[in-house]
């Protein structure tokens, strides 16, 4: 049927047709998985709309349409792609939702957060990181730099390629090893405190068994890891963005 379409337009409409898909189903799909303005607070006709302009705005400087017999294999590729870009981001904002609920988990602050940031219920202090790094991504203008990536893969790479080189087995394997030690990194000063903690309270509790020292040490360590949380929280987020950038560049470096 789109091919019956377009043999009735011009050839120059018709390849400014599939030239204009192509790039949307890389950069729209992109956008509407990316962190910041992938986020499902944003309703999705606003997403769709900011996804539809970009697509526009950019097609008239990008490469000669693909011969139309290739196209829809293409489409589908181009739509990987952009899927694949946009959660190679996001993951980032999966490591530091991960570094909270470890925060959580060993400092024993578990309540949840029932807000509509993710379809689950997190700790929150998993609620907090997750904020606070939409936060910085909107404050440091890094939206921005993932856009421009996305726009540079265009003309760094034709439709159609890519996407072997970011779905490689080891590939995949090595960024979620990255993200794994990135959310213990993040996480690691209270883990050491819930650490210095737990065995603390274990010697006390073999020198005077009969005290309830469980009473006393669960205030110290609420408040030791609220004291960590609002001293190191700057660093954290600053780790954290030097990890996005890196990521960021590594993926504008393929092609």
């Amino acid at each position: 049927m789109m091919e019956q379409f377009l043999a009735m337009v011009p050839i120059n409409l018709a390849d400014r047709a599939v030239a204009f898909v192509l790039v949307f189903g890389r950069i729209g799909t992109f956008m509407l998985t990316m962190p910041a303005l992938g986020e499902i607070q944003i309703p999705t006709r606003v997403r769709l709309a900011a996804a539809l302009s970009v697509s526009a705005f950019i097609t008239p400087f990008g490469e000669a349409a693909p011969p139309q017999e290739t196209w829809l294999a293409l489409l589908v590729s181009e739509i990987a792609l952009g899927l694949v870009f946009g959660l190679l981001l996001r993951s980032m904002l999966w490591a530091l939702q991960f570094a909270g609920s470890l925060l959580a988990q060993a400092t024993a602050i578990l309540p949840p957060s029932t807000g509509a940031l993710t379809p689950e219920p997190l700790p929150a202090l998993g609620t907090i990181f997750l904020l606070s790094g939409i936060a910085v991504i909107f404050t440091t203008d890094l939206y921005l730099v993932f856009l421009q990536a996305a726009l540079n893969s265009l003309t760094a790479a034709p439709p159609g390629a890519l996407l072997a080189s970011l779905t490689e087995p080891n590939a995949i394997f090595a960024h979620g090893t990255m993200l794994f030690w990135s959310a213990v990194s993040l996480s690691f000063p209270f883990l050491c405190a819930s650490c210095a903690y737990y065995a603390t309270i274990g010697l006390i509790n073999r020198a005077l068994p009969q005290l309830m020292v469980t009473f006393i040490g669960a205030p110290v360590l609420t408040g030791l890891a609220f004291a960590i949380l609002w001293l190191q929280s700057p660093e954290i987020l600053g780790v954290w963005v030097s990890h996005l950038e890196n990521l960021v560049k590594e993926l504008s470096t393929l092609g």
